[in-house]
């Protein structure tokens, strides 16, 4: 993925595919890898999704602000990395705005909305992600979101949602 996406980018610095996906695949990558791997490719990927929320936001429902959102709430903050909840908050929230139906964004800014101590804002997302219907082709793709919203669920005391298609 970030061979094709750096063709892409070598016949144009500003395709806003070829910045995304190669970021994304960094992404998985940096999840895959120890720490001070994951460290070194941050910054890189930080740097094209920005690019990509400047050239075009709503790329992939808003995926540029959804990934860096769940990068600033993820990383630690000064002095060991550089997240940031409030730089995550401004990002999911755009997100959400551009896209509020997207289950992805939903429950990322969910998890977060937890742990900033918004648990009602919080559980409202987590709720919304258990009841949307997903299709059962997609169902493991999206079974780490659901799991996600489930584990706010959980800490918010738990309910009688009725899952999509889960």
């Amino acid at each position: 993925c970030i061979a094709i996406a750096d063709q892409a980018l070598v016949l144009n610095a500003n395709d806003v595919r070829g910045l995304f996906w190669k970021a994304a695949a960094m992404g998985k990558m940096a999840e895959d890898s120890g720490v001070l791997n994951a460290l070194r490719m941050i910054r890189p990927m930080e740097k094209m999704l920005l690019k990509v929320v400047a050239l075009d936001e709503r790329y992939e429902n808003a995926g540029a602000h959804r990934a860096l959102g769940r990068m600033y709430h993820k990383l630690p903050g000064f002095p060991i990395s550089f997240g940031s909840n409030r730089k995550a908050l401004m990002h999911l929230k755009r997100a959400h705005d551009l896209f509020p139906q997207d289950v992805i964004t939903r429950a990322f800014y969910a998890e977060l909305l937890y742990d900033e101590g918004k648990r009602n804002e919080a559980r409202k997302h987590a709720d919304f992600v258990l009841t949307t219907p997903i299709a059962d082709e997609d169902a493991l793709e999206f079974a780490e979101y659901v799991n996600i919203a489930l584990a706010v669920i959980e800490k918010t005391g738990g309910s009688e949602v009725k899952l999509g298609s889960f």
